[in-house]
């Protein structure tokens, strides 16, 4: 048996609390046949020479092959395939810290090395609070090549390179004005060594010049993730790691108090910032790839002898260099449109917001040990924290996964592919949560590649398992914030991170309390406020992305839907009803002003549905019970036709196939809805 192409149209438009939205990407047409005609024309006319296999598919849209190439992509392996390169994103600045922090220490000893304790956390916070240009950057970018306006892509990201780079001019020049009160407000210490202050101070004002480009950096690479471009932001990492590397060698051990010390380490991340910078401006205006700024996100698959083994053909990853335009020039990064600021402006408020949430935790932290702590279990802390900096990656990276596929999907009307996809991305944060966990557990035994200081080396011992544990769910909290940032569910972050602005300090302090009232503390108590603050995230984390699964699943096609749809097309057909009408006839008969919504099958007026295209349809949702339901079910009256007992066989699986939905009585809905518009449709025929 074969199903008529205006029944599937029917079938995806009919009004329902539950209607079944279309299970492949909709085109959207309105109710005129001269309308439908020029839309469906343009919609195919970009389609590949030969789709073998198919039969008549020469129309066939090239919505269908991307939508199957996506969808294939989801699940676990697909997430870590790019998650992993992804954490160059986040890798740059941790790992340029965990450099400075192991040869400030290995070179300088632990006076130097505690200096950096709170130096990095004001630099590196004063940072995170620009977070939301990288934000921006990715959904924009992200939603802008999804659509295929690329050229409207490469103006964004000129315009997020040109906002970095003012925002970080004016947050470095905030940062070096006030670095002496921040750092006084952090130690909160008179007492504390007067070398760790002065050492702490000079580093903050030197990173202070630095921060231009790292916001530059920061964006760069954020819109690299938004195109999908998952190795540009690899390159920058490892350039910018080897010059940190290198500088960190010469200048930290030298004679010159300018340079050596905690302010040479400064110097080397500041000179590898901007060497970076660079690298990423070459990188998008190579001139070798003119006219590469059209991004080429679409390739055409062909499509072997049935659609249900059908497989994307192998494509080239698309790269951002040369994305810009080799024209564009070094003072055009000047030039800054109030009118491009608009678009950045709606993330300032919620972004920035939830990071001050999030951070305040780390700034009570580095509070508490500055202020009640000796300079050795200040070492130890910086030397935990740069290690703990560089494993988050790890899960952060799942987090721009969310906010890079996320959008796409929540942009459909169908949210199946969106609920399948954020479950598995969860799956992936508590995978990446024990990766890091154990990763860190092998710390201790390599502590003397950071100090040779032996009372600081038995600290970093003592404070590992209680980062193990923190680690352990950390991956599903930046998973599911990848979620909600990609759903723009703004709202609840930053109210959320705005009630841990205050909470989380609280805590904290109870800790330093605890400590003037004369009783011994160490880093230790400080991660164990943290990672039951880290615990709380994770239940409320975890709830928010099942409510918003919920909430999307009013949207999604279950399989039992796909499988009753399937049972009522036979039915009704059974029946005799007059449903095989050209698709013009049956938008006419809608009325003036009414959309129809077209899925696959019917792109070609009067094709008949092949059983294979029907199968594809189920694995879209990946469940291949339901395919093979399907296969059994379209597949019978061929089989009938070859084999009489093969089509008894069908007629039972059939019958069991409709029963799956008899309980809700879709049978019936559908029955009427059917009658009715095939009524309206011979009235206005008469």
């Amino acid at each position: 048996m074969r199903l008529s192409t205006p029944l599937l149209l029917l079938l995806s438009s009919l009004p329902s609390s539950r209607s079944f939205l279309p299970l492949l990407p909709a085109l959207q047409i309105k109710s005129s046949p001269a309308h439908y005609s020029s839309t469906l024309n343009s919609a195919t006319a970009d389609a590949p020479p030969s789709l073998e296999g198919l039969g008549d598919t020469e129309n066939l849209s090239k919505d269908i092959v991307i939508k199957r190439t996506i969808e294939e992509k989801h699940n676990v392996r697909s997430i870590v395939k790019f998650a992993v390169p992804a954490m160059g994103v986040w890798l740059c600045s941790p790992v340029l810290s965990l450099i400075d922090t192991s040869a400030v220490g290995l070179f300088c000893g632990t006076i130097q090395q505690a200096a950096l304790s709170p130096a990095v956390a004001i630099t590196d916070y004063s940072a995170l609070l620009l977070a939301f240009m990288f934000t921006a950057t990715t959904n924009l970018i992200a939603g802008e090549s999804t659509e295929g306006a690329e050229s409207n892509a490469s103006k964004i990201l000129v315009s997020a390179l040109q906002m970095s780079l003012f925002v970080g001019a004016i947050a470095g020049s905030l940062l070096l004005a006030s670095s002496r009160p921040l750092l006084t407000m952090l130690i909160g210490n008179d007492a504390i060594d007067p070398r760790v202050f002065t050492a702490a101070l000079k580093y903050v004002r030197i990173r202070a010049l630095g921060l231009p480009a790292a916001v530059v950096i920061g964006s760069a690479q954020a819109a690299c993730l938004g195109l999908k471009d998952i190795k540009s932001p690899l390159y920058v990492l490892l350039a910018a790691a080897i010059v940190n590397a290198f500088c960190d060698a010469v200048l930290v051990p030298c004679a010159f108090p300018l340079f050596n010390g905690a302010a040479g380490a400064a110097w080397a991340t500041v000179f590898s910032q901007f060497a970076a910078m660079g690298l990423f401006w070459k990188w998008l205006t190579w001139k070798g790839n003119r006219g590469g700024g059209i991004l080429k996100m679409l390739s055409w698959v062909k499509k072997s002898s049935t659609a249900d083994t059908s497989k994307p053909k192998k494509k080239k990853v698309f790269s951002t260099r040369g994305f810009l335009p080799s024209t564009l020039r070094k003072r055009d990064m000047l030039k800054l449109k109030t009118s491009a600021v608009k678009f950045f402006t709606p993330f300032f408020l919620p972004v920035t917001f939830t990071q001050v949430g999030r951070i305040s935790a780390y700034v009570a932290m580095a509070h508490v040990v500055s202020s009640v702590m000796n300079p050795v279990s200040m070492a130890s802390q910086q030397i935990i924290l740069a290690i703990f900096y560089t494993l988050t990656p790890i899960a952060d990276s799942l987090s721009l996964t969310g906010q890079s596929f996320v959008p796409e999907l929540n942009s459909r009307e169908e949210k199946g592919s969106l609920i399948n996809y954020n479950r598995k991305l969860i799956k992936t944060g508590w995978i990446f949560g024990a990766v890091m966990s154990s990763l860190v557990l092998l710390v201790p035994p390599f502590s003397w590649a950071f100090t040779k200081d032996p009372a600081v080396q038995a600290q970093i011992r003592k404070i590992i398992p209680v980062v193990a544990l923190t680690f352990s769910c950390h991956g599903v909290v930046c998973a599911a914030e990848g979620i909600m940032l990609g759903m723009r569910d703004l709202g609840f972050l930053s109210g959320v991170y705005s009630s841990f602005l205050f909470l989380a300090p609280l805590a904290f302090l109870r800790v330093k309390n605890f400590a003037l009232r004369g009783n011994p503390v160490t880093p230790v108590d400080v991660w164990k406020v943290f990672f039951l603050y880290n615990v709380l995230r994770s239940i409320g984390w975890t709830a928010r992305f099942m409510w918003l699964n919920k909430k999307a699943a009013k949207n999604c096609i279950t399989a039992k839907d796909s499988v009753a749809a399937l049972a009522v097309a036979e039915s009704t057909v059974k029946e005799g009803i007059s449903v095989d009408t050209k698709i013009g006839e049956v938008i006419e008969s809608h009325g003036a002003g009414d959309t129809v919504t077209v899925d696959m099958p019917v792109l070609n007026s009067g094709r008949e549905v092949n059983g294979m295209e029907m199968a594809s349809i189920a694995e879209v949702f990946e469940d291949k019970a339901v395919a093979d339901l399907v296969r059994d079910f379209v597949q019978g009256g061929e089989e009938e036709e070859a084999d009489s007992t093969q089509g008894e066989q069908h007629k039972d699986k059939a019958q069991t196939h409709k029963q799956i939905m008899t309980e809700d009585k879709w049978d019936a809905k559908f029955e009427a809805m059917l009658k009715d518009l095939d009524k309206e449709y011979k009235t206005k025929q008469e």
